[in-house]
């Protein structure tokens, strides 16, 4: 049997998908939730399993009502659940004053929504492009549904995370490969990072997750920096729209269907207010 790659534990709750199974090869690609803890339970030999309830398709489910235990190797989580971790800015709506002095400020409260998955406070989503109605988010519900059917608001939403998920990825991805890591650890780490924010990512990313969490904050000042030299020299859209293309022909982990989407539709459409991005820019 080859050698499996380093188990990262899967909370109980979280959706799985079953595959490469060679016993039970109709049950690959049905999907369940995990409802037990890693265990060995007899009469099973070899490495311990995960109970899962299985879910879909009907004809899985009907076939194995009780559920079944399944190897970490045989499963790929769809969705994490997360313990209540951190609430991040969910909670909090500051008022940023938008003014040059500030203009740091007002790039770390943008990026710490984009973090969070939440609508920036008021006068923020003018400023980067972004505008949703007075209800709430436009296009698809959650923002996890086909870029193509999304509102330009949501649009560049999405494209504003891809482009900070993307650098996180990238440099999350040289460090795995530096300590001879794998693929599946990554993908564990973003989904924990993607979930329940690098507070999730520190506790649940396995023996690595408190390095690669400061990986990412490292990539979070980074894309900082660089949001705030376009801002404060005037150049944002065109940073936008370069950094956009970028990970819209390179694959990344994140938002890239966004930028993709973007990039076909123009960035004639993407709605800066140019009164704010001239307020912000400081006197020469």
């Amino acid at each position: 049997m080859a050698d499996e790659a380093p188990h990262i534990p899967i909370p109980v709750g979280s959706r799985v998908r079953l595959q490469g199974l060679s016993g039970a090869p109709q049950l690959n690609g049905a999907e369940g939730e995990v409802t037990g803890p890693l265990a060995s339970e007899p009469p099973e030999s070899g490495p311990p399993r995960y109970p899962v309830q299985l879910l879909s398709p009907r004809s899985a489910v009907a076939a194995h009502p009780q559920g079944v235990r399944v190897r970490p190797a045989n499963l790929q989580v769809v969705k994490l659940k997360m313990p209540q971790l951190t609430e991040l800015v969910r909670s909090r709506s500051p008022s940023v004053p938008l003014t040059p002095e500030n203009a740091g400020a007002v790039v770390a409260t943008f990026v710490a929504a984009l973090e969070a998955d939440v609508f920036p406070p008021a006068g923020l989503d003018e400023l980067f492009g972004i505008t949703f109605p007075p209800g709430g988010r436009d296009g698809t519900a959650d923002g996890g549904g086909d870029a193509r059917r999304c509102k330009m608001g949501q649009l560049v939403y999405g494209a504003w995370q891809g482009l900070l998920q993307g650098l996180q990825s990238e440099r999350m991805m040289a460090a795995v490969q530096a300590y001879g890591g794998q693929k599946k650890e990554l993908d564990f780490a973003l989904m924990c990072a993607s979930t329940g924010g690098l507070d999730a990512l520190r506790v649940m990313g396995g023996p690595r997750g408190p390095q690669l969490a400061a990986t990412a904050e490292a990539a979070r000042r980074e894309f900082i920096t660089q949001v705030l030299r376009a801002l404060r020299g005037g150049s944002l859209p065109q940073w936008f729209e370069a950094a956009v293309r970028r990970v819209a022909t390179k694959p990344v982990y994140g938002g890239g269907p966004y930028c993709q989407e973007l990039c076909l539709r123009g960035f004639d459409q993407v709605p800066w207010d140019q009164a704010l991005l001239t307020k912000m820019k400081p006197a020469e």
